[in-house]
């Protein structure tokens, strides 16, 4: 017992007067790919009656190092006005909105040998839906229903892509949920290119 008391204080002092060094915690291997890449992530909304359809586009590099950059946000609108017989009457919906895109960013993931990218933006869709009923005696449109809707992040951030999988053809994240008379889908579609 006396003895490894004696060599714990021998390689405690030996330690204090700096004659021996810890082992250093290894550092993260950087990232260093074959190529850079260039592209397109399209952000989208759309629904089918009334045929209506809004997109944000922006850019995204990948650096060979990793490093991801995307590109600014932007917002775009939309309206719509459409008829259709549905039971032997006649319907008719309105939609006017926005969608929008905040600025994003990204990051870069390694899982064994395939890189993948992870994208966070912001996304909100905002607008009003209104639906008419055809009133054939009085040959007018009265309001059955008006519904605004205020929607955030339909897809949940961060969205990855396999960058092997959107080099030369998108890659499509999306969600359709239904409304009454149709159906409203939300996409993140992502298209990369070697930059060398």
């Amino acid at each position: 017992m006396r003895n490894i008391l004696v060599l714990s204080m021998a390689v405690l002092a030996l330690l204090i007067a700096g004659c021996i060094q810890l082992p250093e915690e290894e550092e993260e291997d950087e990232l260093e790919l074959d190529t850079g890449y260039s592209g397109t992530l399209t952000i989208s909304y759309r629904r089918d009656f009334p045929s209506v359809s809004a997109k944000v586009e922006m850019n995204v590099d990948i650096a060979k190092n990793g490093e991801v950059t995307v590109g600014a946000g932007s917002s775009s609108s939309y309206e719509g006005d459409e008829t259709k017989e549905i039971d032997g009457g006649r319907i008719r919906n309105t939609d006017m909105g926005s969608l929008t895109a905040g600025s994003g960013s990204a990051v870069t993931i390694l899982r064994g040998s395939d890189l993948f990218v992870a994208i966070s933006i912001k996304v909100h869709v905002k607008g009003e839906q209104e639906t008419f009923a055809w009133d054939e005696e009085h040959m007018t449109w009265y309001s059955m229903a008006k519904i605004p809707y205020d929607v955030e992040d339909p897809i949940q951030p961060p969205v990855e892509f396999r960058v092997g999988d959107v080099a030369l053809s998108p890659g499509i994240v999306s969600h359709t949920a239904p409304q009454a008379f149709g159906s409203v889908t939300y996409s993140w579609s992502l298209l990369l290119m070697a930059s060398g």
